[in-house]
């Protein structure tokens, strides 16, 4: 006998499902109330397989890529979907990762060196993160990379020993390369780290 699949949205008006009873199988005791599902059983059940997967696999994206006969961008992708349907708040940060990167990145192509301010960045960027700095790195990365163009997003990561911070990984749209951007942001938003390096397909 196969088990019966776990209904998420309402049959009739597709509003979320709250489980309302739970009970035990040894003592027949019930239990009423109202409890939210927990984010990985929201999921539709070819995406709970796909995150058992990855995690039987070890998390290895160029293994899970092979396994599904997909390309390792088509994957990232699918997986990036994944952690916005459970961590959407994601979304936002990711955004703002992207505008002020992109602002500061821009800003050094037009010449332009400012130190941060408080809203920007948070203490230790701003100290060591200064105009004289940026103009250093400017011109180190111009050589490496050629002009910057843009950012593509790659994927959003926790930060295992400072799990306040978030890191949000770009690939960068430049004239001679493609490198990594990788941009840490703190709970408040501020930038609490950037860096530009040669592009690899693993965050290390």
């Amino acid at each position: 006998m196969t088990n019966a699949r776990l209904p998420t949205h309402c049959p009739s008006c597709s509003a979320a499902l709250q489980v309302a009873r739970l009970a035990c199988t040894k003592c027949d005791t019930a239990v009423l109330g109202d409890f939210a599902l927990p984010p990985l059983a929201r999921l539709a059940p070819e995406d709970q397989t796909f995150v058992l997967r990855f995690l039987q696999i070890g998390g290895n994206l160029k293994d899970m890529a092979k396994l599904y006969g997909v390309s390792y961008p088509t994957l990232r992708n699918r997986l990036n979907a994944l952690v916005e349907q459970l961590a959407p708040g994601q979304s936002e940060q990711r955004h703002l990762a992207a505008q002020l990167a992109t602002q500061l990145l821009q800003a050094h192509e037009q010449g332009r060196f400012e130190a941060l301010g408080p809203e920007e960045a948070t203490e230790s960027v701003r100290k060591g993160f200064t105009a004289e700095i940026q103009r250093d790195l400017h011109q180190e990365n111009r050589q490496l990379f050629g002009t910057f163009e843009g950012l593509d997003f790659v994927e959003t990561r926790f930060m295992e020993s400072q799990p306040h911070l978030l890191a949000h990984r770009f690939k960068g749209r430049y004239g001679a390369a493609s490198p990594e951007v990788r941009v840490v942001l703190d709970r408040d938003g501020k930038l609490a780290g950037l860096w530009i390096k040669p592009w690899q397909d693993q965050m290390l």
